[in-house]
């Protein structure tokens, strides 16, 4: 009697199985992954496509898995994301250091502070021409005098200033800003640039040569990261006694220290003042 009722209930799901044996492939044949033809076009314009999945025999009770359904798949639709091209991509990122704050940053990066303690390379006119040399920007027969020399290291605390004010630097002060923009500006009409036109674009060269020319380039390479729009994120660290200067690749352009090291010491100077400051009013005789 059972074995009569189970015939006829597999006798009653043949039509249905036809059916979608029609519609559907073997998981074998695709790599366990079943995919209809039908439709396949108007899916793809849509950015669905229909997957067939094929359905669990049911278990007797013995355990066994009964073969009649072995074959029954069932649609279902999954959606595909369809590439997108942003039309941003070619453009640079912010976060990728331009090569004219490689120049700047090399300028400004000569002076004896800072995390690795270099040596001042603008202490005398031979220091200046050493580095020159060094960096490919003059040659043997370059004439470099001590006014040159004095002159960089004025550029040079200048520049950093502007830098520790993109860092939110407490002891840059309004006054201090304004003098170092004005040392600036007195710089720009001593060394001038002038325009350089050509097919691929426009670019700020240096009018003069030699030293006066090494001057020039530093202010037109503040320039281009000006127009471009990330001469903010050209920073000196705020760090008393470092002034290192770094490119802040940043999102959120929060940084304001060369490293974890300046970090810290910081943190920990700002803590002890904290300390300090709160043991002389606990010392202070009342009113």
């Amino acid at each position: 009697m059972r074995r009569t009722v189970l015939f006829r209930r597999c006798w009653a799901f043949l039509p249905d199985l036809q059916t979608r044996r029609t519609s559907c492939t073997r998981p074998e044949q695709t790599g366990g992954q079943v995919r209809s033809s039908m439709g396949t076009d108007a899916a793809a314009r849509d950015g669905i496509s229909t997957a067939i999945r094929p359905w669990p025999a049911p278990i007797d009770r013995n355990g066994h898995r009964n073969g009649f359904a072995s074959n029954m798949c069932t649609l279902l639709p999954v959606r595909t994301r369809r590439p997108t091209i942003s039309p941003r991509a070619t453009e640079p990122s912010p976060l990728t250091q331009p090569p004219a704050a490689d120049a700047v940053l090399r300028f400004v990066n000569t002076h004896p502070a800072g995390p690795h303690r270099l040596p001042e390379r603008f202490a005398s006119a031979k220091d200046l021409h050493a580095w020159l040399m060094e960096q490919a920007m003059g040659s043997e027969t370059t004439h470099v005098t001590e006014a040159d020399a004095a002159t960089a290291r004025e550029l040079r605390e200048a520049l950093i200033t502007v830098l520790l004010a993109h860092s939110a630097d407490q002891g840059t002060t309004s006054d201090v800003l304004a003098e170092a923009e004005s040392y600036l500006r007195h710089a720009a009409s001593r060394y001038p640039l002038i325009t350089v036109v050509t097919a691929s674009g426009a670019s700020l060269a240096p009018a003069q040569s030699d030293v006066p020319g090494l001057f020039a380039t530093v202010l037109a390479n503040a320039t281009e990261l000006a127009q471009a729009g990330v001469w903010d994120r050209v920073r000196a660290c705020r760090h008393q006694p470092c002034h290192f200067g770094f490119f802040d690749r940043t999102r959120n352009k929060n940084a304001v220290y060369c490293g974890p090291k300046c970090g810290s010491r910081e943190s920990m100077r700002a803590y002890r003042q904290r300390k300090k400051a709160l043991a002389s009013q606990r010392d202070a005789p009342p009113d």
